[in-house]
């Protein structure tokens, strides 16, 4: 049964916070039954990322509770666009969302993934995307449920395995076609002709063609 409402304070993060961000991140990985879903920052990524200001947390008083992070700054390498037809259109990554285990159930990663979105647009973003892995059920499909699509599946972060999820212009067209999400190849084969994975259900995920408008 969905419990009620949180009553953490959501507000901005800044330079000062990457301290918390980085105990949170460090717990949350810690329970993580397979942690190799979950990219493990050095203690120098959040510092930079915060100064943005794009970034929001909940908060319990002073006590960070959950954070969702905006990287307009991208690192080498990482931009999506030229994979999607959509070279040289600045993106904005969905860099970490985390909400500590007291916490989970309430609501408080759906609000934080909403806001930020809603923040970075604000500041005249258009576009986002964000990584996670196949296994990583929960983490895909909450992006998913944010109104994003799977674009792409490949090797990320030294090797390991990642859905891209963008949230772009463009539109699903034609009928489409169901695909068990264990199903790595087939999934592949469907993102290097184009579809893009729109929805997810009883253990299948959709795909449909898409083209830009």
């Amino acid at each position: 049964m969905q419990k009620e409402t949180h009553p953490l304070d959501l507000r901005g993060l800044k330079r000062g916070d990457a301290g918390s961000v980085q105990v949170l991140h460090d717990l949350v990985l810690a329970g993580l039954n397979r942690p190799d879903w979950v990219r493990p920052e050095a203690p120098d990524f959040f510092a930079p990322v915060l100064e943005e200001g794009l970034s929001l947390g909940l908060f319990a008083g002073d006590s960070l509770q959950g954070y969702a992070l905006l990287q307009r700054r991208l690192e080498p390498g990482d931009d999506p666009g030229p994979k999607i037809g959509l070279a040289g259109k600045a993106f904005g990554k969905l860099c970490g969302c985390s909400v500590a285990p007291a916490w989970r159930g309430y609501g408080a990663q759906a609000q934080l993934s909403r806001a930020r979105i809603a923040l970075g647009r604000s500041n005249g973003l258009t576009r986002f995307f964000a990584t996670a892995a196949p296994g990583n059920v929960a983490s895909w499909l909450s992006l998913l449920r944010a109104g994003m699509s799977i674009a792409t599946l490949g090797e990320k972060y030294g090797g390991s395995l990642r859905y891209t999820l963008v949230l772009t212009e463009g539109e699903a067209f034609g009928a489409g076609t169901w695909c068990d999400s264990h199903n790595l190849a087939e999934q592949s084969r469907l993102l290097d002709q184009g579809w893009r994975g729109t929805d997810a259900q009883d253990g299948r995920i959709l795909f449909h063609r898409w083209r830009l408008i």
